[in-house]
């Protein structure tokens, strides 16, 4: 419980306007061509490889952000067609893509919410502009337009990424500079952990604690938090800000071309050397599933 969160209401949130890599509107420049590919992860002796390609989103345009579900059986994703984002999702059991959300609004960045079981939050870009944290419900149907979506957290936007840690949050306000924000549902009181920081949050694994990075010097440097206190390790690869945690001490990040694992603050990064041979470009944001046998990784086509 977080008991500070309560007893903090004077934090003042500065409104700024949407200008960010991961959304569009009708006046943003056209988004480069990302897809998505899943690989098969699998560790024998130490030596971490990868197999078994699945070209699970592949349109003409715009398809990132993915996350898979809690069971693994599926992965949402954003994809833009013309002006509009929606979520959309992959299942393994039939090999096929749906469209889970088709609404005015553009939504983005879904994830399944730890606590309310069929339903995923999204970032969700209104008509005035706001980009705030909303729920949509009952994920099971095949299309969510119909299920009127639910605000989360009606005061703290604009948010770009986020990461649930049970009914805690962490939340990438933009802003200059961006800001790490955390709160628990329902209430809507927040505090300010960080700021400088990246784009990718996520959790660590058999802890209870999230993490994220702070650019220094053109260098991500990966931190964990508890929403308490906060603890510094060493630096993904040059370039490089998005990662996923391999397990509680190893984490798996890229520089550009090749997929990197690391201990945090080892500064050694260990090349999965089978990846060369499916010839990825431009790697950037990474999904792992939550029995750690499954990558996902958005990439662009050449």
């Amino acid at each position: 419980m977080l008991s500070y969160i309560k007893k903090n209401n004077n934090i003042l949130l500065l409104a700024f306007g949407i200008c960010f890599s991961c959304f569009t509107n009708a006046q943003a420049p056209a988004l480069p061509n990302h897809d998505i590919v899943v690989f098969d992860l699998d560790e024998q002796k130490g030596r971490l490889t990868i197999a078994n390609p699945q070209l699970i989103a592949a349109s003409p345009g715009y398809d990132n952000q993915p996350q898979f579900s809690q069971d693994g059986s599926k992965i949402y994703f954003t994809r833009v067609e013309g002006s509009n984002a929606d979520i959309w999702q992959w299942s393994f059991n039939t090999s096929k893509v749906n469209k889970v959300t088709k609404t005015q609004e553009s939504e983005y960045s879904a994830k399944p919410i730890p606590f309310q079981n069929g339903s995923i939050s999204v970032v969700r870009v209104e008509k005035d502009g706001k980009q705030r944290l909303w729920e949509f419900s009952d994920t099971s149907s095949q299309e969510l337009s119909s299920n009127a979506p639910k605000l989360m957290f009606d005061s703290i936007e604009p948010v770009g990424y986020y990461v649930w840690l049970g009914k805690n949050i962490a939340m990438f306000e933009l802003g200059n500079p961006h800001q790490l924000v955390v709160s628990q549902f329902p209430y809507k009181s927040h505090k300010v952990i960080d700021k400088n920081i990246g784009r990718c949050l996520q959790t660590v694994p058999g802890q209870k604690r999230i993490s994220y990075t702070v650019e220094l010097n053109s260098r991500h440097q990966l931190r964990t938090s508890d929403f308490y206190s906060t603890r510094a390790f060493g630096f993904l690869p040059a370039n490089a800000q998005d990662y996923v945690w391999l397990d509680s001490k190893r984490v798996i990040s890229s520089n550009s071309e090749q997929l990197k694992v690391s201990q945090p603050g080892a500064n050694e990064w260990k090349t999965i050397e089978n990846l060369s041979s499916f010839k990825l470009n431009q790697i950037s944001r990474l999904a792992i599933s939550a029995d750690r046998k499954k990558i996902a990784v958005v990439f662009i086509k050449s």
